[in-house]
């Protein structure tokens, strides 16, 4: 009991003075070991059932160590001293030189015993995270009545303003302030409030329109789409029927859908068909380019220049004010 005792009060020093004073005196370390072993059993049995300790064939040194240490220890600490012990015991008994192993056993029992228990580090986190939520919340107050107070200064601001030659930009601004303040869930973020605005006179008279209109976006890749891969079936202000030439995105439809309803503040189904429908942008492209060339060949000064550079060939038709590439 007495090694145990210090093994628990994490004195290395007295510990280890113990342990070598048994080990000169003839004692194996592995015996050692189990030894603690049973002390650990002994008093995790009193812990769980105290009257264990009257029970015939205990004696009285069992007794009275068994009901004093049972109640400095808790089973969460008993148990962590249980597994370092029972691995050290398996590692005494596979190794050469057992009085050492067994030392490095006691040690790892000493600074383990410093260590805070499973019980207590979940106790500690709840408590950081219980700790740093309310740190949160009061930081959201405080930013929530800054966030406040500059909506009302940039409010009576608007106020002093005279009317005259107050744009609709600075009037909607107005608005929108004064719908916050009479709203206190509203949020506001980084004291701006930002207007989105949807495209003007949007007009889409065609499928070569709503393509064009996605290569404005900027849209590339849904622009190559529609001009090279599909085929127009059906076209109407909201609705759009097409034919596939080559596998589509799964979501090809309900994003060019969405996007134009989006753009321009009107629905649109974009929906698929069987019908072979016209020929695609792309295959309509190279048909007037044809066409086009084929009529400049009729060009009284083409003529002439082909006269006199009869190999040359028409590669590309370029608008007057066109730049080049």
């Amino acid at each position: 009991y007495s090694l145990f005792k210090n093994l628990m009060s994490g004195k290395s020093k007295e510990s280890l003075d113990i342990f070598n004073e048994l080990y000169s005196s003839g004692a194996d370390p592995g015996v050692i070991i189990q030894d603690l072993l049973d002390v650990v059993h002994w008093l995790t049995r009193v812990h769980v059932t105290p009257e264990v300790v009257n029970e015939p064939g205990v004696s009285e040194i069992d007794k009275n160590m068994g009901m004093e240490l049972a109640k400095e220890l808790n089973t969460a600490e008993l148990s962590k001293t249980w597994q370092i012990l029972l691995k050290g015991y398996q590692e005494v008994q596979n190794h050469d030189m057992p009085n050492v192993i067994a030392e490095m056993v006691l040690i790892r029992l000493i600074y383990a015993s410093d260590l805070p228990t499973a019980e207590e580090l979940v106790k500690d986190l709840l408590k950081k995270n219980h700790d740093s939520k309310i740190d949160n919340d009061e930081s959201k107050e405080e930013k929530g009545s800054d966030s406040d107070n500059t909506i009302k200064e940039q409010y009576h601001k608007t106020e002093k303003v005279p009317s005259k030659g107050i744009n609709t930009d600075t009037v909607i601004e107005m608005k929108n302030v004064d719908n916050l303040l009479k709203d206190p869930n509203s949020k506001v973020q980084e004291n701006n409030i930002k207007i989105e605005k949807k495209d003007e006179n949007i007009v889409l008279s065609s499928f070569k329109d709503v393509a064009n209109f996605f290569l404005k976006k900027k849209e590339i890749l849904l622009f190559n789409h529609l001009f090279s891969h599909v085929r127009l079936v059906h076209f109407q202000k909201g609705k759009i029927e097409l034919n596939p030439t080559e596998d589509l995105p799964k979501d090809f439809g309900s994003k060019i859908g969405t996007m134009l309803s989006e753009w321009t503040n009107q629905r649109w189904i974009v929906s698929f068909s069987k019908t072979k429908g016209e020929i695609s942008l792309e295959e309509q492209n190279e048909r007037d380019k044809k066409e086009t060339v084929k009529k400049m060949m009729q060009n009284k000064r083409v003529k002439e220049i082909l006269k006199v550079f009869p190999e040359a060939t028409i590669e590309a038709i370029k608008e007057e004010g066109d730049k080049d590439e």
